[in-house]
C-alpha cells in the first residue's frame, strides 16, 4: 500500500495523484487499484467509487460530509419530583438563515428523542449534516430542539410554561473542538389564581351594576419590580346573587431561572 497525505486544496474539491504505479504484477496479471481514507474527525466519509470502473486510472471519488451534533437538556422549575411527568418528547429541527423559519429534518434522520430521569433529562442527536443543499448550493444548518409532548400530552395542552435557550458551542471539547449546538428547555409548572368580586348594591335593584370589569394582574420575583402580566381572567357571574368569581389560569409559578 502507499500512503498519500498531501492533497491539492481547492474550495470544496481536493485532488491527489498516485504516480508510477505498476499496471501488472510479475506474472503479467493486471492490478486492481482502489483507495481508502483514514477517518477525518468531524466528517463522514461516503462510499468510494471509481469515476469509471473499467478505467481505474481515471481515479476515484471520495465524498466527506461535515457533521455536527445537538445536545438538548430539560430543566424543571416549580414541580415536585413525585408529580413530575415521567418523560418528555423533543423534536429535532433546523434553520438556515432565518431562526424563525424552521424545517423538519429528512425522514432518514432520527427526528425525536425521549428525555427522562434515566438519561438525566438530556440527549445528544449525533451525525447531523452541517450543510443542506438549497437551490444547488450548500447552506449551513443550525440545529435546535422543540418540545412536542410532556408526559404524553401535547405541549399546548400540558399545564406548563415552556422556555427555550438555543446556543452554538463554537469549540466543543466533546466534538473534536468543532462547532456543535445546544438547546436548554425549561418547563415551569403553571398555577391558578381565583378571586371574588362582591357587589353591595341591593342585588342590583337599580340596574347600576356594569356588565363587565377590567382587572390588571401584576407579578414580581423576590426583590424585583412589579410587572403587568398579559393574562385575561375567566369570569363566573351568576344571574342571581352579589358575588362574581374570576380565575387566572396557566400562570407560571416561577421565572425561567
Amino acid at each position: 500500500s502507499r500512503i498519500m497525505d498531501f492533497f491539492t486544496a481547492g474550495e470544496t474539491l481536493w485532488t491527489c495523484t498516485f504516480e508510477n504505479l505498476p499496471r501488472f504484477d510479475a506474472n503479467g496479471v493486471a492490478y486492481e487499484y482502489t483507495v481508502r481514507e483514514v477517518s477525518v474527525p468531524g466528517y463522514e466519509t461516503g462510499p468510494i467509487h471509481a469515476i469509471d470502473p473499467n478505467h481505474p486510472e481515471l481515479g476515484f471519488v471520495l465524498t466527506n460530509t461535515k457533521l455536527t451534533q445537538l445536545t438538548v437538556e430539560k430543566v424543571w422549575h416549580g414541580t415536585e419530583e413525585e408529580t413530575m411527568p415521567a418523560s418528555v418528547t423533543v423534536q429535532l429541527r433546523y434553520y438556515t438563515t432565518d431562526p424563525n423559519v424552521r424545517y423538519n429534518v429528512p425522514g432518514n434522520m432520527q427526528s425525536t428523542a425521549d428525555l427522562n430521569a434515566g438519561n438525566s433529562w438530556k440527549y445528544t442527536f449525533t451525525n447531523l449534516p452541517q450543510y443542506v443543499e438549497v437551490d444547488g448550493k450548500y447552506v449551513r444548518c443550525t440545529y435546535v430542539a422543540e418540545e412536542i409532548f410532556i408526559g404524553g400530552d401535547a405541549v399546548g395542552e400540558a399545564d406548563f410554561t415552556v422556555h427555550y435557550t438555543d446556543a452554538t458551542v463554537k469549540e466543543d471539547p466533546n466534538f473534536h473542538g468543532q462547532a456543535t449546538y445546544r438547546t436548554t428547555i425549561v418547563n415551569v409548572q403553571n398555577m391558578e389564581i381565583t378571586g371574588r368580586k362582591t357587589w353591595v348594591d341591593n342585588g342590583n335593584a337599580y340596574g347600576t351594576r356594569p356588565e363587565n370589569l377590567t382587572l390588571t394582574l401584576y407579578r414580581s420575583v423576590a426583590g424585583g419590580k412589579e410587572e403587568v402580566v398579559n393574562a385575561t381572567p375567566t369570569w363566573t357571574k351568576p344571574a342571581e346573587g352579589n358575588v362574581w368569581t374570576y380565575t387566572y389560569s396557566r400562570l407560571p409559578e416561577t421565572d425561567k431561572e
